[in-house]
């Protein structure tokens, strides 16, 4: 009962992809980095769920994205990225 499912997805956002989520039970949608804008992200929370990306190295862009409203990121590069969010190291 307290497994989180989420939906992965690659390529330009769909918003089919939100029906999918909700048939699926996904609790959070994980989207490709690249194709995640703040669109998205408003569109991903409008529908109820969380928003998450994948593979997020770069600060630039985890700072973006967190900006954007994105709830949680899947990246390479986890101690800088703590880093970064919580200003320590």
């Amino acid at each position: 009962p307290s497994l989180t499912i989420g939906l992965l997805g690659h390529g330009p956002f769909q918003d089919e992809s939100l029906e999918v989520a909700k048939v699926l039970q996904a609790t959070v949608i994980g989207w490709e980095q690249v194709h995640l804008s703040a669109i998205n992200i408003e569109a991903i929370h409008a529908s109820g769920l969380k928003a998450w990306a994948w593979t997020v190295d770069e600060p630039g862009r985890a700072k973006e994205l967190l900006t954007a409203g994105l709830d949680g990121l899947i990246t390479n590069q986890a101690r800088s990225m703590r880093a970064m969010v919580t200003g320590g190291s």
